[in-house]
């Protein structure tokens, strides 16, 4: 987390840019609606996918997208 912190503040993006942590799966308390969620290398077991979409269901409005990069296979489900 420090270091994605770091990179928001020297790109100067504060404004336009958060980052958080979030435990997948939990039911979120305080909701921030975001436009556009990126994630990358997030899918490394089956196990973490139903929990990472619930946690990032929770987290999009109804125009909002969710753009996942893998550099891996994990099998079937990360065809999803």
């Amino acid at each position: 987390m420090k270091v994605l912190e770091e990179n928001i503040e020297k790109n100067n993006v504060k404004c336009v840019c958060e980052a958080k942590y979030l435990k997948w799966g939990e039911i979120l308390k305080d909701l921030t609606i975001f436009d556009l969620i990126v994630g990358s290398d997030l899918l490394y077991s089956e196990d973490i996918v139903v929990p990472l979409f619930t946690t990032v269901s929770q987290l999009l409005g109804r125009h909002s997208k969710f753009l996942l990069v893998s550099s891996f296979d994990i099998g079937q489900v990360s065809a999803i």
